[in-house]
């Protein structure tokens, strides 16, 4: 990871420096896989404690949500969706 912050540091500095999109361009870039990594070791030290998304979510995060076209979920009640109608 300090590759990475270093990559990120350089290639923003020189892309300033140089006034070229491209190089920062690729240090953003280098940011963004930063933050993906950091994410997936998070998730992955939490998969080795033991502890799931699904044991971890609170009473927030197991509620049905609404779908973009409003419907509500019905968890299979209809038989060819699973949702009932608008409301």
């Amino acid at each position: 990871m300090a590759w990475m912050v270093a990559e990120a540091a350089v290639a923003i500095t020189a892309g300033l420096i140089a006034a070229s999109i491209a190089l920062i361009g690729f240090g953003l870039d280098s940011v963004i896989e930063l933050f993906s990594a950091m994410i997936v070791i998070w998730q992955l030290r939490s998969e080795i404690a033991g502890r799931d998304r699904e044991t971890r979510a609170g009473p927030a995060d197991r509620r049905d949500v609404l779908r973009p076209d409003g419907c509500l979920p019905d968890r299979g009640k209809h038989p060819r969706s699973g949702y009932l109608s608008p409301a």
